[in-house]
């Protein structure tokens, strides 16, 4: 994905970790990263669409890919961590079904945005 600094190397060939591209015309737009994780459930990762392709129906057609590997994997949902400043991602998660299951105050108190906080996301089967 371009200028991403995310290490994919891990995931290829790895059944527990997969990753989906959205093109359009050649071009990356969009993805999705994901990982089985400790509770049975799918951990999102990442998932972004850049800014001039947002509101296209592209994040929706990502999660719900997200959606399909959790389900072949038989994991019994899918989460994930947004902060409270990124209000369009949380209203999309809401749209899309996924419920708030979690805050924390805390998580970012050691990073440049101290004042942000993590909402964790779970859409379960």
């Amino acid at each position: 994905y371009p200028n991403d600094e995310f290490d994919y190397t891990t995931y290829i060939g790895n059944p527990n970790k997969t990753g989906r591209i959205a093109y359009i015309n050649s071009e990356p737009v969009g993805q999705v990263v994901l990982s089985r994780w400790w509770n049975n459930l799918a951990l999102t990762e990442d998932i972004r669409v850049e800014a001039k392709h947002r509101r296209t129906g592209i994040a929706t057609k990502l999660m719900d890919a997200a959606i399909n590997w959790a389900r072949e994997a038989k994991k019994r949902g899918i989460m994930l961590e947004t902060q409270d400043v990124n209000v369009p991602a949380c209203l999309f998660y809401q749209q899309y079904g996924f419920t708030l299951g979690g805050v924390d105050r805390m998580q970012y108190r050691g990073t440049e945005n101290p004042s942000e906080t993590a909402l964790f996301w779970y859409f379960i089967f």
